[in-house]
């Protein structure tokens, strides 16, 4: 049975197999699994083999590793120490414990920087390359009534809807009628009225194209 994502790797190994006339089996032709987990029984040998001191339960969900401890404990097994990701644990030297904690996480080398993938803006490029952005201008005068057409840049996007409508008018066309339609004594706070024009290009481009655009929109107050 294969991981998803891997069929193509394992569908060369059981070609590679195949021509070594090699008979295999899969899930497609029985009730059959192998998994590289061992099941309670097999645990329960390896224990008795080893006669480990400590146990420090990894691999799994939080719910796996509470169990596998239990497990551990009901096999007689006195000291056993649950930990997360970054934590330090003594295994000599006194009893097996949490002892401190060490900085844990994903670090991404982009460019000269190397940095959470956050910091670096690599989780949002990524998202450009697949569904691309919209950024817009606005310009409002204090009552935060539009002065002028908003100004719409589109990146990565189709020229045209399936009717041959320019994209960029159609974003201009959503954002106009959601600024226009908040009421005129809320309109004169920028950040609501910026806000309602990114939800309303992000929401029409959806709506039109089918993927979730990276929106930006600056307003002007003058």
């Amino acid at each position: 049975r294969t991981i998803p994502g891997n069929e193509k790797d394992v569908g060369a190994v059981l070609n590679n197999l195949a021509d070594k006339d090699v008979e295999i089996v899969t899930d497609r032709d029985g009730l059959v699994h192998v998994s590289g987990h061992p099941r309670r029984g097999e645990l329960e040998q390896l224990y008795r083999l080893v006669q480990p001191k400590v146990v420090v339960p990894v691999h799994g969900e939080p719910l796996h590793l509470a169990a596998h401890a239990a497990f551990a404990a009901g096999q007689g097994i006195r000291e056993v120490v649950r930990g997360k990701n970054g934590d330090i644990i003594r295994l000599t030297a006194g009893r097996a414990a949490v002892i401190d904690e060490a900085p844990s996480g994903i670090l991404v080398k982009d460019g000269e920087i190397l940095d959470d993938p956050e910091v670096t803006g690599v989780k949002e490029r990524r998202k450009l390359s697949y569904a691309g952005a919209a950024v817009v201008s606005l310009v409002v005068n204090r009552a935060g009534e539009l002065l002028a057409d908003p100004d719409v840049t589109l990146l990565g996007l189709p020229d045209t809807d399936d009717d041959g409508e320019p994209m960029e008018d159609i974003v201009i066309k959503a954002i106009v009628g959601a600024v226009t339609s908040i009421p005129k004594a809320r309109r004169k706070d920028k950040d609501l009225v910026g806000e309602a024009a990114r939800r309303a290009a992000r929401a029409e481009i959806l709506d039109v194209w089918g993927k979730k655009t990276l929106c930006k929109v600056m307003v002007t107050q003058l």
